[in-house]
């Protein structure tokens, strides 16, 4: 027998129980009255909508009104005009998919990775949330509604915020907003979502000093990295670190790392700062970015500016009797998780591309494609549990979602006609995950399967 198989069938049974009770045609019907998306005298139903937008016979980039009003009449027999099909994409619609949307990620199926066959570091938290966002272009007559940078080319922009615990298998957040929103606004606006004993990891696109202080507050811990115009000072001295002297100190002695209790920021937050010699080509790349863009503001490089691009700098208030000084990296490289999912959500399920539409038509599409996305990573985040158990190797999902995102009509069938296909298709599912979609190592980083469990030959 397959290992893991009998966990991975007792989800599907769970999974199978969840999709009858969030998207039969009952409840579909009930959601669509809620939301004011049922019309009076309307032939097209909530369940038909629901198949139209999650189940398209082509990608975002290319799908007409024409090839919906096709689907429909092969499908259901439902002879609808284009003109009709689209004022059905209204703000009613929007709301009708951003609710089972909100409603699928709030009855997730969980599992806690196995502690037990976790590195000693790992097993002092009660979760590890690691957060980051995606941004895309999109034509420019939604510009109005999602503005995007001036330098775009369409001046419109899209960006999603996402944060997963990867000890939980769970997705803690998911939302939407223009492309000018910063990630450190967000961190500010979500800093209530931080529980005692967590680990949260994220870039320095967030790093905010506010919030970091709230984390000790709550007794929980942070990976990040410190933002280049941040004030950092020596907790012996009070001085101020220069980096150029501890770049040149690094060199005449040899040291791939070191590390600095600091205080950081106008707060005076106590954190210990990790220091990282970089090679030199990567050093070569980072200054010749930063000498375009001084060239292009009109601002020269100083010594310590440059001596700081040859150093990648850590900070954490994780003890450094749970973490030492040369783990702290690796364990920030679980964030590299993250951007391999963004990578598949573009790649294999076309999130960002999309044809000029009006707002409501594109929003339907949006929120779809993150709720097919969503059903498919909570399978994946369930896999991931089991296959640690019984493996101990990690789940890809940079290759499940590629194969997730080929062929859907078991699901379809399953999801929408209430049959026990959902069950038969997880079961599939498993079985070639478990023999194809295992992680391996890649050049350039270090394998999931060593920052879970480093002590591996």
């Amino acid at each position: 027998m397959l290992p893991g198989r009998e966990s991975a069938e007792q989800f599907a049974k769970k999974f199978h129980k969840k999709i009858s009770s969030v998207y039969s045609e009952e409840e579909l019907n009930t959601l669509g009255k809620e939301v004011g998306f049922i019309k009076r005298q309307s032939k097209l139903t909530p369940l038909m909508f629901v198949d139209t937008v999650l189940f398209k016979d082509a990608s975002n980039a290319v799908i007409s009104l024409q090839d919906h009003c096709v689907g429909l009449k092969h499908r259901y027999g439902l002879s609808i005009k284009k003109q009709s099909l689209d004022e059905r994409f209204d703000a009613s619609a929007v709301d009708f998919i951003q609710e089972l949307l909100k409603r699928h990620l709030a009855n997730q199926i969980t599992s806690v990775l196995d502690k037990g066959k976790l590195c000693e570091s790992l097993r002092h938290f009660s979760s590890i949330k690691i957060k980051d966002s995606t941004r895309f272009q999109v034509p420019g007559c939604l510009s109005k509604h999602y503005p995007g940078s001036a330098g775009g080319a369409s001046g419109a922009g899209i960006h999603i915020q996402y944060e997963f615990d990867i000890l939980k298998g769970k997705v803690n957040d998911l939302h939407v907003t223009h492309a000018l929103k910063q990630d450190t606004t967000d961190a500010q606006e979500t800093m209530s979502s931080i529980e005692k004993g967590s680990l949260i990891i994220r870039d320095l696109g967030y790093f905010s000093s506010r919030v970091l202080d709230h984390v000790e507050t709550q007794k929980a811990y942070y990976i990040t990295r410190p933002k280049a115009g941040i004030t950092l000072c020596s907790q012996r001295t009070g001085k101020k670190i220069e980096f150029e002297k501890i770049y040149q100190k690094m060199r005449r002695q040899k040291l791939s790392s070191m590390e600095l209790p600091v205080y950081a920021s106008k707060n005076n937050l106590a954190t210990r700062l990790i220091i990282e010699m970089i090679p030199d080509k990567e050093v070569q790349k980072r200054l010749r970015i930063a000498q375009k863009a001084s060239k292009k503001q009109g601002w020269t490089m100083s010594n310590e500016f440059k001596s700081r691009m040859r150093l990648n700098l850590f900070m954490t208030n994780i003890p450094s009797a749970w973490v030492a000084t040369q783990e702290v990296r690796r364990i920030y490289q679980l964030r590299w998780q993250i951007e391999l999912r963004f990578k598949a959500w573009k790649s294999f399920y076309g999130l960002d591309a999309i044809k000029k539409m009006h707002l409501h038509r594109f929003e339907c599409y949006l929120y779809a494609t993150l709720l097919l996305l969503m059903i498919h990573i909570e399978i994946g985040n369930q896999f991931f549990c089991i296959l640690w158990k019984h493996t101990e190797k990690p789940l890809s999902f940079l290759k499940f979602l590629k194969t997730t995102s080929q062929g859907n009509m078991t699901l379809r069938e399953g999801l929408l006609k209430q049959t026990e296909k959902i069950i038969s298709y997880v079961k599939l599912l498993y079985e070639a995950s478990y023999e194809n979609f295992l992680t391996e190592k890649r050049h350039h980083h270090s394998p999931l399967e060593n920052i879970l469990r480093p002590s591996i030959d």
